[in-house]
């Protein structure tokens, strides 16, 4: 620890300095006592005794016409230390913690958020679907006494009992027309299905809005070619993002007398099949069930 007077008007400046300024022009005896009164004055316990030595040695030093002085004021004590500050490499360190931290932790955040951005996707095109065959039923009738299988061909269905009902609905002649890869995986698509995904003389395919899309296998037929209805209905929440797989972001539904509904089987649940996921997440308000297996 070093010790400095304070001036007022000056700066800081070590005590022997000072002592050696303050006494400059004075010679022997006299020196040596003004010195000894200023030390005393600077010592860390200046007591009132200390205090009148000041008076007094300002008075011998003011009082010689060849040294002015300023007026003195206190004493203090300042300590000098370091400042704490990491070094290069503790802060490399931290960055490398951090970062493993972050490689864990952030893939799994964005799966999660990823799963609930397809359950908020899931909800919006259900309701969509749903209004759409509910508006089309005020107009047409019920759905369950639609044309089907072979008593009306595809693009009269599509153009009397969906594409009016829907904003701006796009119709897709092939898979590609959707924005699908030709490599497309049907059978984990249309939940083991192996459907065509396209449109033809036997099915509907037609993307939304908003990207969702949706495949109707409206018309079928027998091993024996006899023509049959499929009630099956596939929604895919975001379109032909991937992962394009049953229970991920495609889900199937079925056309029944009260609208459209998801795919169901007592007894039965997504655990079981991937065509009964709709039905798992919607029983679950909406959310995935903590055994969900996709």
């Amino acid at each position: 620890m070093t010790e400095f007077c304070h001036f007022e008007g000056a700066t800081h400046v070590d005590m022997l300095t000072t002592l050696d300024i303050l006494s400059m022009s004075l010679q022997g005896a006299k020196r040596r006592s003004i010195a000894k009164s200023l030390e005393s004055v600077c010592h860390p316990e200046a007591t009132a005794e200390g205090s009148q030595k000041v008076d007094e040695t300002l008075k011998q030093v003011q009082g010689d016409k060849k040294f002015h002085t300023p007026h003195f004021t206190h004493c203090t004590h300042v300590t000098h230390s370091k400042k704490a500050a990491f070094t290069l490499a503790e802060v490399l360190i931290t960055l490398g913690i951090i970062g493993v931290v972050a490689a864990m932790t952030i893939p799994t955040l964005i799966a999660k958020y990823q799963k609930k951005q397809i359950l908020v996707q899931l909800k919006n095109s259900f309701s969509v679907v749903s209004n759409a065959i509910r508006l089309s039923e005020v107009d047409n009738g019920q759905m369950s006494i639609w044309p089907t299988g072979a008593e009306m061909d595809v693009n009269a269905y599509w153009t009397k009992y969906l594409k009016p009902y829907f904003a701006n609905p796009v119709l897709c002649a092939t898979k590609s027309d959707c924005g699908y890869d030709d490599d497309l995986d049907r059978e984990k698509w249309s939940c083991g299905s192996r459907w065509g995904i396209l449109t033809d003389d036997t099915r509907l395919l037609f993307r939304l809005k908003n990207g969702t899309i949706v495949f109707l296998p409206r018309n079928s037929h027998a091993q024996d070619g006899t023509p049959i209805y499929a009630s099956q209905l596939y929604i895919d929440v975001n379109g032909a993002s991937s992962p394009n797989e049953c229970g991920k972001d495609v889900f199937m539904f079925i056309r029944t007398d009260k609208g459209i509904m998801p795919y169901s089987s007592p007894g039965k649940d997504c655990n079981t099949n991937p065509e009964f996921c709709a039905d798992t997440i919607m029983k679950n308000g909406w959310e995935y069930p903590e055994d969900y297996p996709y």
